[in-house]
């Protein structure tokens, strides 16, 4: 297959091959979606799995065309020069650590449709478009190769993921409502989620930021005096996919903390005294430590004067804070 039609054919037969078992549809092109790092999966070929690549975008056509061999400088020109292949274009770089190893530049243009061309100077070039997993993930599929001695590019399958995060949380927790009183109100705080992490997380407490996210909570408070109970709150706010943000945080194992992950009130009881709306929004924050009496939960809802702080060093007898962050650098 010749390298000015061989990216754009098997480009178009992967798409049309993505199996509807592992794959519900070609997601809509965001520029953004395609940056950080990724890992590929084991339905890449096996020569890729075990490494990864990282894609950002550049501020223009020289740094990007800087990057290709010169057996590719007419088909990077064919899809990436704004006077042959139209308007708007986003160049980018894309860096693997496989064999030979590199850095290679592209772009997204009206004429790679929907993808990312990339080349490099060790005769490889690549694709890469956007998929979204039944599950809701999503990946990059395409493809990798290099160019034979007959001007052909061979090409690997390639399937890649962002870092991942999963979350449990589990709260009963007591609190006095006012000093010297009989009133105290119970917090129970269920649930669960994930995040997806733009780039693959250090161990140094240094932010890496949430790019999606899945999730819901389930929060009940009630006003308890005596034999006498009052339902204030009792609601389900949810991580919507496709507008989580946030940070995440490993600090060497000893922590691992989500910060300012947006959330939005998605079930309320109308029986509940202090009303909070469907749509409300606000942030969740969690820290999960390796000694378990130091959990936190922080939780805030402007809109609805919710403002929570659980902490695991502060539980009373019988009541239980606990958070789990699970981290896997794969993402799969």
């Amino acid at each position: 297959m010749y390298r000015g039609l061989g990216l754009a054919v098997i480009a178009l037969v992967a798409q049309l091959l993505v199996p509807l078992s592992s794959a519900s549809a070609v997601a809509v092109v965001s520029i953004a979606d395609f940056s950080g790092d990724w890992t590929p999966d084991g339905t890449s070929d096996a020569s890729l799995t075990g490494h990864s690549f990282a894609l950002f975008p550049l501020d223009g056509i020289t740094s990007a065309q800087s990057l290709v061999g010169s057996d590719f400088s007419a088909t990077f020109a064919s899809y990436c020069d704004p006077s042959q292949a139209g308007t708007p274009i986003t160049y980018f770089e894309l860096d693997d650590t496989w064999s030979p190893g590199g850095k290679m530049g592209g772009c997204n243009s009206p004429e790679t449709q929907g993808h990312v061309y990339a080349w490099g100077s060790n005769e490889d070039a690549a694709y890469v478009h956007q998929v979204v997993l039944n599950s809701g993930e999503l990946v990059l599929d395409g493809d990798w190769g290099l160019e034979d001695s007959h001007d052909s590019v061979h090409y690997l399958p390639l399937r890649a993921h962002h870092a991942v995060t999963t979350f449990l949380t589990k709260i009963k927790d007591s609190q006095i409502v006012k000093k010297q009183s009989h009133f105290y109100r119970e917090i129970e705080i269920t649930g669960s989620g994930e995040t997806r992490l733009l780039y693959r997380p250090m161990n140094d407490c240094s932010d890496t930021a949430v790019d999606d996210g899945d999730g819901s909570l389930g929060l009940e408070v009630t006003k308890v005096g005596g034999s006498n109970f009052v339902d204030l709150y009792d609601l389900t706010l949810g991580i919507e996919p496709g507008r989580a943000s946030g940070d995440f945080r490993d600090c060497g194992g000893e922590v691992k903390e989500l910060e300012e992950i947006p959330v939005k009130v998605t079930k309320t009881d109308r029986h509940e005294k202090d009303a909070c709306p469907v749509g409300a929004e606000g942030h969740l924050y969690l820290e999960d430590h390796t000694s378990k009496r130091s959990d936190v939960l922080t939780l805030s809802v402007p809109s609805c004067q919710i403002g929570l702080q659980v902490k695991a060093s502060k539980a009373r007898k019988g009541d239980h804070v606990a958070v789990a962050i699970d981290l896997n650098r794969n993402g799969y």
